[in-house]
């Protein structure tokens, strides 16, 4: 008989703890499914959006096609949309932000770093054009083909960087002179290449956060049952 009420005993722990662990499965999958809209604004607002823009400001930056002279006008460019640069957080979910700082801590400080950056860049532009100003206008005016309509033309061209491709035709003036015009000038100002060194290790940062955030998406959609090909709504 004591045998008996020993398994019983035991029986009846084992049959707790199964109990206990479904209830818990039962709460955690509740809690999930109250915290899934809460994980769509975040891949919303905070994932997509910043990887969106992200591929966007390294496509822009490449392809020469950032409108660096805005800077020139701006004595404190808050608004980036002008250059044709965005930052990663646009008035995002408050929650979400918290809820995704709190999962992915590495990932929410390289956004906010990455942002940061983008500010300073355009900072560091505005200050960079204003010391070629005078270099390029006397490269300007000792240069055949070169006309004081082309002056913001000859900066942009400078600024993008020896590495920056271009999708519209070149001046004929920059294609026989790119190489005299940069040596030159990154001569008499340091700082250009100072920039050009920023712009790539700049690029190089956003692949680096751009996989982070990858990551956290893939974790995101897969612990959370969401549709990869999802509208997020």
């Amino acid at each position: 008989m004591g045998g008996f009420g020993a398994l019983g005993t035991i029986f009846l722990a084992l049959l707790t703890y199964l109990t206990l662990r479904d209830n818990q499965k039962l709460v955690h999958e509740e809690l999930k499914d109250r915290e899934k809209p809460i994980w769509n604004a975040v891949l919303r607002d905070i994932v997509n959006a910043s990887l969106q823009s992200i591929s966007s400001n390294g496509s822009v930056i490449s392809n020469a096609e950032v409108e660096w002279t805005e800077t020139k006008s701006k004595q404190s460019p808050t608004d980036l949309t002008g250059t044709g640069l965005n930052t990663c957080l646009d008035n995002p979910d408050l929650v979400a932000v918290e809820y995704f700082w709190q999962s992915y801590p590495e990932a929410s400080r390289l956004v906010s770093q990455y942002d940061q950056r983008l500010h300073e860049m355009t900072d560091t532009a505005r200050d960079v054009l204003e010391r070629l100003e005078d270099p390029v206008t006397d490269f300007r005016l000792n240069t055949r083909g070169i006309t004081e309509h082309d002056h913001d033309r000859l900066l942009s061209l400078l600024i993008a960087g020896p590495e920056a491709t271009s999708s519209e035709e070149l001046p004929e003036w920059w294609v026989e002179n790119e190489g005299a015009i940069q040596s030159e000038l990154i001569d008499n100002i340091p700082e250009l290449q100072a920039w050009y060194d920023d712009l790539e290790e700049f690029l190089t940062f956003s692949e680096r956060l751009q996989e982070q955030l990858r990551h956290a998406k893939r974790d995101i959609q897969s612990e959370y049952g969401i549709d990869p090909d999802s509208g997020l709504q």
